[in-house]
């Protein structure tokens, strides 16, 4: 699943893009779930990316069946080749394609894994193209507006429905995400793979930061020995009371956010759960609560690495020196309750039943997620052509961990007829995933 706020759609590291890429699954472009939820629209305690547990109602999706595929079971097996290119393996293979199928289109050397994996980032080909600028970190001409808000995008009042809606009336498209990215952007996007750029990078760039853990009481956390935590310094520079204020930022999206769950006072307690939960023990207190170590507020974070700029000096107020990660902290936190209105696309994978096919296909849709072609779609259109980018949920699995987006570049695209790509990833004589596809 990937989402944009308001005004961006964000996204991840590269390598951490190719880690989501090596769990995607051959289908359609246009039969992919799309969440319905209602709940996807703005950033919420209901919001289907937030980086905690959230009710299956607020997951909802559908997925349409496409009609035209054939029936599997009727297809002959033929003798494979290649074993090492089976879909069904965990691991990719550790030589470009081509060298054994296919046909190369691009090939450039693949950087080893010790080697610096954004070297690219700084040589990109991206070719800006003029949008409404209303539309932040777009490329836009010399004559954008100024607005009061630093976080542009808010003060345009228009729904992303209405312009879903308007959209579909100019033109109609099957695949229901990718209209809702050329109602957003206003631009139609270039779905062709020769016409797409085969490298972006959005500058300028999201700025790292914490997901400030639950566990570790969020922005409580005495992130550096013999500093006040973020929340603590805050409490003190605008008088306010200190531990009034921290019990708050605990309550909303800390340790005491988390009462319902079962109490501890040491991770042992926690290994039966065998949730990933760690004990979340509040700072002068000895017992708390087993808290899954991946809730966080990194729904929150990623907004704010690309809609504001990074905190890069001290500042100080009344006394008290906010070091830049405070000062990310901070932003963070606020983001959370923001309630940034997004774009959201694909579905969130909310636990429950799932298996695995002989080809290597997930049963359950949501955990397929986005469609590989709708990914490359996405990337190579806002990071290689507007300048934008957008936030991805980097795993396929219930946990949720979201990135924002740096760039992209491909380094190996093959060419291959769907009888070659039956053959090779499936053992299979026809190609079963879709009906309309001309080639791989």
């Amino acid at each position: 699943m990937v989402y944009t706020p308001r005004a961006y759609l964000v996204s991840a590291a590269v390598a951490l893009v190719a880690m989501q890429l090596q769990q995607t699954a051959a289908s359609s472009l246009f039969y992919a779930p799309l969440t319905t939820s209602g709940t996807e629209g703005k950033i919420s305690g209901k919001f289907p990316a937030r980086g905690a547990d959230v009710a299956d109602q607020d997951c909802t999706f559908t997925v349409e069946v496409d009609p035209t595929l054939p029936d599997i079971t009727t297809i002959s097996t033929v003798p494979v080749t290649y074993p090492d290119l089976l879909a069904n393996l965990t691991t990719a293979p550790t030589e470009p394609l081509f060298t054994k199928v296919g046909t190369s289109v691009v090939s450039e050397p693949i950087p080893a894994a010790d080697a610096d994996q954004d070297g690219y980032v700084g040589k990109s080909t991206s070719t800006p193209v003029t949008v409404p600028s209303s539309k932040a970190g777009i490329s836009t001409p010399s004559t954008v507006k100024s607005v009061t808000d630093c976080a542009t995008g808010w003060e345009d009042s228009t729904t992303t429905q209405a312009k879903i809606d308007k959209k579909r009336r100019l033109e109609a498209n099957t695949n229901k995400d990718i209209a809702k990215l050329e109602a957003y952007f206003g631009t139609k996007m270039e779905m062709t793979l020769k016409n797409l750029p085969t490298k972006g990078v959005h500058t300028p760039s999201p700025w790292p930061g914490p997901y400030w853990p639950t566990y570790q009481d969020s922005i409580n956390v005495q992130w550096s020995e013999g500093e006040a935590s973020p929340a603590e310094k805050y409490a003190k520079a605008f008088g306010l009371d200190v531990k009034e204020f921290m019990d708050k930022v605990s309550k909303d999206n800390g340790i005491d956010s988390m009462s319902k769950r079962p109490k501890c006072t040491s991770d042992n307690d926690c290994a039966s759960l065998n949730d990933g939960s760690g004990c979340g023990i509040r700072a002068g207190q000895s017992s708390g609560y087993c808290i899954p170590t991946w809730y966080g507020i990194c729904h929150a974070w990623t907004p704010a690495s690309m809609l504001e700029a990074e905190p890069n000096c001290p500042v100080t107020h009344n006394g008290v020196t906010f070091h830049p990660m405070d000062l990310k902290a901070l932003i963070s936190d606020i983001y959370d309750g923001a309630s940034i209105s997004t774009v959201f696309t694909g579905s969130r994978f909310n636990g429950g039943s799932d298996s695995t096919d002989e080809y290597g296909r997930h049963s359950s849709a949501a955990y397929r997620d986005l469609n590989p072609a709708f990914f490359h779609i996405t990337a190579a259109n806002l990071l290689g052509k507007l300048n934008a980018t957008f936030i991805a949920d980097v795993t396929a699995g219930s946990e949720v961990w979201n990135q924002p987006v740096r760039g992209f570049k491909v380094y190996e695209q093959t060419e291959m007829s769907l009888e070659e790509a039956a053959q090779t990833f499936y053992g299979l004589e026809e190609y079963p995933w879709n009906a309309a596809a001309k080639s791989i």
